[in-house]
């Protein structure tokens, strides 16, 4: 869940407001931003988690009929939560910055 993220993002809203700092409250629409893209992404991932059986009998039958759309499906959420990581690690250095500025 991408909860922390949105807390983090609404402390610094928070904090912007009393420092008056227009570059602080840039970062927090971007953590906020990041944190629902966040969100998306893992929806997705568990809306595939969702189309594997639970029952291991029907497990092989749904492997051979299905393994090769659901890697393709695999990439794309491993894309999404790597674009993910590296905004929010663009967010931090952003935020580094301005932290010493204040």
């Amino acid at each position: 869940d991408a909860l922390p993220i949105f807390l983090y993002g609404a402390f610094l809203e928070e904090a912007a407001n009393f420092l008056k700092s227009e570059p602080l409250k840039e970062i927090s629409v971007l953590m906020i931003e990041n944190g629902k893209q966040w969100r998306e992404a893992s929806r997705f991932l568990i809306s595939l988690g969702k189309q594997v059986p639970a029952k291991s009998d029907e497990y092989k039958k749904w492997y051979d009929a299905n393994i090769k759309e659901f890697t393709e499906q695999l990439k794309i959420a491993e894309s999404k939560f790597i674009e993910r990581a590296y905004a929010e690690k663009d967010i931090f250095k952003k935020l580094t910055k301005i932290a010493k500025t204040l």
